[in-house]
């Protein structure tokens, strides 16, 4: 993980290996800022774990100033909200459900 926090980890109904997503320093001096990154088994191209894989750390946003989850009273889904950082000094704020 190197010095990132965990922010959320899907286990597959299968109960294989869980797939981690984390914040904190990028792995490169590439990346802008903090960055969210996906730690886990590779996905087939339906979407899928794909089995037998290994596990793969990839950036998926770069430039991330703020990354919250919140799981709405009675509700079996989490909300995610976060600003990131653009290229020319702006800010990008999203929110989703699922």
């Amino acid at each position: 993980m190197a010095g990132r926090q965990p922010k959320l980890a899907i286990t597959p109904r299968d109960g294989s290996d869980p797939v981690v997503y984390s914040l904190g320093p990028a792995p490169s001096a590439i990346w802008r800022g903090d960055v969210l990154m996906r730690c886990g088994p590779a996905f087939d191209l339906q979407g899928g774990v794909r089995s037998g894989s290994r596990y793969q750390n990839r950036v998926v946003l770069d430039g991330v100033d703020r990354f919250q989850l919140h799981q709405p009273s009675g509700l079996p889904v989490l909300q995610m909200q976060l600003e990131q950082r653009t290229r020319l000094g702006g800010r990008v704020r999203s929110q989703g459900v699922g």
